[in-house]
This record gives C-alpha cells, sequence and structure tokens, in this order.
C-alpha cells in the first residue's frame, strides 16, 4: 500500500503502518512489534528491526531491542553499538490513526505521520 493510499484512510480504528520507499505496510498499533516485513517495489520482503535505543540508553547499556549487525538491519538504515538508532538522513515515518473527539461522540478519524 502507498503512503498515498495509507492517508485516504478515514474513520478506522486503531491502525498503524510502517512506511519505506513510499511502501507501507500494517503493523501492531500498540508499538509491539519489534520487526516489520516490507517488501520492496519488485516484491522483495526485508524483515527491518523496528524498536529504537535512544541515545542515553546506549551509553548505559540499556537498550533491550533485538540486536542489528548492519545498517540495513534497521528500519532507519543506521545499526549503532548493535542496536537501532535515528538516522536524521532516513526518518521513519509511521502512520498512526488519530481521533477528534466531539462532547459524547467521536467526530473523525485520520492517520498522521510520526517521524
Amino acid at each position: 500500500m502507498s503512503k498515498e493510499d495509507v492517508l485516504k484512510i478515514k474513520n478506522e480504528n486503531f491502525l498503524s503502518f510502517y512506511c519505506k520507499n513510499d511502501i507501507c505496510v500494517q503493523t501492531e498499533s500498540m508499538y509491539e512489534d519489534e520487526t516489520v516485513d516490507i517488501p520492496d517495489k519488485n516484491g522483495n520482503v526485508t524483515t527491518y528491526i523496528t524498536h529504537t535505543c535512544s541515545d542515553t540508553e546506549l551509553v548505559y547499556n540499556r537498550c533491550s531491542s533485538i540486536e542489528c549487525k548492519f545498517d540495513t538491519d534497521c528500519l532507519s538504515n543506521k545499526c549503532a553499538n548493535k542496536h537501532w538508532v535515528f538516522n536524521d538522513d532516513e526518518p521513519i515515518i509511521r502512520y498512526n490513526d488519530i481521533y477528534v473527539s466531539g462532547f459524547l461522540f467521536i467526530k473523525g478519524r485520520s492517520l498522521y505521520a510520526l517521524r
């Protein structure tokens, strides 16, 4: 599914998508997935680590994510000290549903991007 298709989704509950190179796949909405399988434009599927570690967690050796060996193991394309870290050159895009509530009733839902 493309980013454009994801953004067209309205009034759906508990949807989350990870996207890479304009290809999006649905994922666990409660951030419990440690990996995500994303196909490339040719249909070849790659498993990426999705759990990040902060700089502080790395410094104090408190990161509990799956260990990576190569940058390509990570959704951000950056592996440091055997863990996935944020990469300003290749930001991660995750779309989550949000809702705007009215008095007693939900007025609407839409998806937005986290970077």
